[in-house]
Parts: C-alpha cells; structure tokens; sequence
C-alpha cells in the first residue's frame, strides 16, 4: 500500500487530509412480478462516508483503497 499522505494523481502532490463525502445508494426493482433478478439504478438518500480528500486538487478517495 503506498502512502494515504499524498495525493496519488499524478502531478499533483498535494496533501491527503481526512474528510466526509456521500457514497451513492441503490434502489432496485424485480424484472418480472416475483422474480429474484432487479434492476439496479442510482437512487435513495445516499450515505455519509468517511473518506481522504486532496486539500490541493479535491480527488476524493476511500481510505486503504487503491488509486
């Protein structure tokens, strides 16, 4: 894993700093009456997530995930 301290794009360099950010929900409803397969489609209230923001060009990402 490489530093979570600097900001990965490249050129950039900026500092990581700890932040919240809101993470998509899903909604889904069954292809037929009954069925157990959905279509899945952005939707719902969203979720307040933790996550490391660059101070210097705003890339969010989640902490302990790759770039």
């Amino acid at each position: 894993m490489e530093d979570e301290t600097t900001c990965p794009r490249i050129g950039c360099g900026g500092q990581m700093k700890p932040r919240k950010a809101i993470a998509q929900t899903l909604m889904g409803e069954p292809e037929w009456p009954g069925d157990t397969i959905y279509t899945m489609s952005p939707g719902g209230p969203g979720k307040l997530i933790d996550c490391l923001k660059c101070e210097k060009c705003g890339l969010s990402r989640l902490k302990g995930s790759e770039p």
